[in-house]
């Protein structure tokens, strides 16, 4: 991902209180990413495939680069 991501600290929802963002890849553990990232996402055949989601806010990413505001939020399924 640090190829792809400057700082991990986008990695951490500002609304999530849980965790803590930090500026340094080497320091990036389950305590600092509330999304749930998929590998293998960007496959060019499936634009819509998603690749991340926010347990938090419900905000999905998907491989087009589109964004759905609250698609739904942890605790509503």
């Amino acid at each position: 991902m640090s190829n792809e991501i400057g700082v991990p600290r986008i990695l951490v929802c500002p609304q999530d209180k849980d965790r803590k963002a930090v500026t340094n890849w080497a320091d990036v553990g389950p305590q600092n990413v509330t999304y749930r990232l998929r590998s293998s996402a960007t496959n060019g055949a499936n634009p819509r495939l998603v690749v991340a989601v926010c347990p938090v806010d419900g905000n999905v990413l998907y491989s087009d680069g589109v964004v759905v505001e609250k698609a739904w939020r942890l605790g509503d399924r």
